[in-house]
């Protein structure tokens, strides 16, 4: 479970000393060439963490795991990337990601993640190495509006060494707009449902 820190864009007319995650309010007026001025307008604008896209991919056993980028990533987007893989191989990421957790249960599951600021050139797909063949999966998700300069607010992490259900850790985040996103990895085959 971790908590993504969220990112106000301010149009250059909007003071440097706004802070972040707060909401803008802004009071508009027209004025054409005669110098006629409209009735002021005003409107406010909250800019939010909101989910791009998402690539996901598997192998039954090797020794690397290929995650495809999410379509439509841009510059400036977050992406997170979980990888989760039995026999707890290492894993190294590609250049340029962040290890962001990294939890093992015994010799069963490793699961690793990761997050990395997306520039104008990304490739199509990022392949992680793993100390060993191994049965691996994960997923890479991309969202826009994050602060790039400080992405994540807090991670927390729980390994089960055998249960019927998952629970994520209780978390409290630091800053206002703070998106909580949850990756979780089994050792078996089986079906998740998630909560209601």
């Amino acid at each position: 479970m971790w908590a993504i820190r969220h990112r106000s864009r301010k149009p250059t007319y909007v003071g440097a000393d706004a802070a972040r995650g707060t909401t803008s309010y802004y009071k508009l007026v027209a004025v054409d060439a005669a110098g006629n001025e409209s009735s002021a307008a005003t409107t406010q604008a909250t800019r939010a963490i909101a989910f791009r896209a998402a690539g996901a991919a598997h192998n039954d056993t090797a020794p690397t795991l290929t995650l495809p980028v999410p379509t439509g990533v841009v510059a400036g987007d977050l992406m997170v990337a979980s990888i989760a893989a039995r026999g707890a191989p290492a894993a190294t990421p590609p250049e340029g990601w962040t290890l962001l957790r990294q939890d093992v249960s015994s010799t069963r599951l490793r699961q690793v993640t990761y997050y990395r600021v997306a520039t104008a050139e990304e490739p199509s797909a990022y392949t992680w190495s793993l100390s060993r063949a191994s049965s691996a999966a994960g997923g890479v998700v991309a969202y826009s509006g994050v602060d790039p300069a400080h992405p994540i607010d807090l991670a927390a992490g729980r390994v089960n060494s055998s249960s019927r259900s998952i629970t994520a850790p209780s978390v409290t985040t630091r800053v206002d707009g703070a998106l909580l996103v949850g990756v979780f990895g089994i050792a078996t085959t089986a079906t998740l449902t998630p909560p209601d």
